[in-house]
């Protein structure tokens, strides 16, 4: 990634980071290329689910379990890519 969508990039999770922090229940964990978030009580994919922060063997690795699908069902659960788009290859088959 570029200079500044890296940091773009790392001041977003920063943000998460400091919000989920005041939620009892939230989760906000960075894995590797990956951060996964759970905010119960709110129905918005990009709070319930994982980031894939970069385009690598480790993120496709740790997706499955992070995943929507690996979880028990609930609105709002989703997977971003650090881009906005979803992974392609072999990452892209986890989403399908």
């Amino acid at each position: 990634m570029a200079t500044e969508q890296v940091e773009m990039h790392q001041a977003l999770e920063e943000a998460f980071d400091r919000l989920f922090s005041v939620f009892e229940g939230s989760r906000f964990e960075r894995r590797s290329d990956l951060v996964v978030t759970l905010l119960p009580g709110i129905p918005i994919p990009q709070f319930n689910g994982a980031w894939v922060c970069e385009d690598s063997e480790s993120a496709a690795a740790a997706l499955p379990e992070a995943s929507p699908r690996s979880r028990p069902p609930a609105s709002g659960r989703g997977c971003r890519r650090g881009s906005g788009t979803i992974g392609s290859g072999r990452r892209r088959s986890h989403l399908a």
